[in-house]
């Protein structure tokens, strides 16, 4: 699943990568998300605020879900 390019990024020709940390909870919902990687606010937006709305497959071990950390990058091009 991809972010969408904002209006405003393409609109100025913004372009660049993304990169995002955050918890995958035991029900497959991303908390504690942060930037780790800016391509400026507006790019940083548009992942962080599309990530807070995925849902993941939680991560089982040992037959139970856990909390997990994960990271999500993200390249914004002009097309």
């Amino acid at each position: 699943e991809l972010a969408p390019y904002p209006d405003e990024a393409r609109a100025r020709k913004l372009q660049g990568a993304v990169t995002v940390d955050m918890i995958i909870t035991e029900e497959g919902a991303p908390i504690e998300v942060s930037v780790v990687e800016s391509a400026g606010q507006v790019l940083n937006e548009a992942l962080v605020e599309a990530v807070r709305g995925w849902r993941y497959e939680p991560a089982p071990k040992d037959g139970v879900n856990v909390r997990v950390h994960w990271r999500v990058r993200q390249i914004f091009r002009l097309n």
